[in-house]
């Protein structure tokens, strides 16, 4: 659970507290490679407001690691929303790291 405290942005219609929850799995597929899927969920932030993202959040993301030889790292994901209508309905992550020793 987090307290939010007094934000700045609609005071009047802000929630105390939201409730968050966080989880997954990852599994090494083959040497150089890691397959993950995460579940991250949170109350409604906002009460009382008109519009499309005032709802609770459930949102799915699958992914991996890909590891070379020379030290690069290339992670990848797709984040589907299965709460409809309270956040994106997709999202397409990439990030690319190298390991310097």
């Amino acid at each position: 659970m987090a307290w939010l405290g007094e934000g700045d942005l609609l005071p009047d219609v802000q929630e105390s507290f939201a409730w968050t929850l966080m989880g997954g799995l990852n599994w090494n597929a083959w040497r150089a490679l890691d397959v993950t899927a995460q579940v991250e969920a949170n109350s409604k932030i906002f009460d009382g407001t008109d519009t499309e993202f005032d709802g609770d959040a459930i949102v799915l993301t699958v992914g991996g690691s890909w590891r070379t030889a020379g030290g690069w790292r290339y992670d990848f994901g797709i984040s589907e929303d299965l709460q409809t209508g309270a956040s994106p309905d997709v999202a397409f992550n990439l990030a690319v790291s190298r390991h310097f020793q």
